[in-house]
């Protein structure tokens, strides 16, 4: 009987919870992996950059070029491809299929005309000026990273806006060894190393520090357990924050 009565009380109250109207807001992250030429990208759920909503769904890779000269030539484009490609090991030419030419000087810069052709040398499909005698455009540019695996690595991490971090999810086909997204040194290129020296440079950090956002295991799965995502960065870490340094991981406490 007491089986009876509990059973028309759930029903009851399953019909009472089948009447009520509820709103559930879920926070959603979404990352995903792109491959560009055969090389995988990752691809951050933070936005840092949106695109109009009239833009067309075609979407390529961009490479923007920044001068502050009167007369951009295909010497200078070639000179600062050049440079990417001895400084930095994310970057290939399969980023040129889009070309954002950007003039930071004052007035209106001249496109010398062996430019072109250069470019069309590289493989260069769609070619974008701002303060070039053509109308600015309004693209923006996201940032992506690229993925090493090396075994002596726990996770990838990436550093977010608010000063957190958070885990690469990138899954690919490898041997147990996580993928570790290393973000482009291009981007550091501007950056002041007085302030900044060590802008550019990718460091990994032992699974015994903390960082924002992440639980730290120090080598130990009950401790790992038993405390909670940190609510700040330990202050060797965001020392080498302060100076520049990219955090791209966190690396085992053993040897094997």
């Amino acid at each position: 009987m007491a089986g009876r009565l509990l059973a028309a009380a759930c029903i009851a109250v399953g019909a009472l919870l089948s009447h009520q109207r509820t709103t559930v807001q879920a926070k959603v992250s979404i990352s995903r992996t792109v491959d560009i030429d055969g090389q995988p990208y990752y691809l951050p759920s933070e936005v840092y950059a949106s695109f109009p909503e009239t833009i067309s769904d075609e979407v390529l890779p961009l490479s923007v070029i920044t001068t502050n000269v009167s007369t951009i030539t295909d010497a200078l484009v070639e000179s600062t491809i050049q440079a990417w490609e001895s400084t930095d090991d994310v970057f290939t030419n399969s980023f040129l299929q889009g070309v954002l030419l950007i003039n930071a000087g004052e007035g209106i810069a001249n496109l010398s005309p062996s430019v072109l052709p250069f470019l069309q040398s590289k493989g260069v499909q769609k070619l974008f000026v701002s303060g070039v005698c053509l109308t600015p455009s309004s693209c923006e540019v996201t940032s992506s990273t690229g993925l090493s695996n090396i075994r002596s690595f726990f996770k990838s991490v990436l550093h977010l806006k608010d000063q957190s971090f958070s885990v690469v999810s990138a899954s690919l086909d490898t041997d147990s060894s996580p993928y570790i997204g290393v973000p482009s040194r291009i981007y550091s290129e501007a950056a002041d190393k007085n302030e900044l020296p060590l802008a550019g440079v990718r460091v990994s950090v032992k699974d015994i520090y903390f960082l924002k956002g992440l639980k730290t295991s120090c080598g130990n799965r009950a401790f790992y357990s038993l405390y909670p995502r940190r609510n700040s960065t330990g202050p060797a870490v965001s020392r080498l924050l302060d100076l520049g340094a990219d955090i791209i991981g966190m690396t085992k406490t053993v040897q094997f």
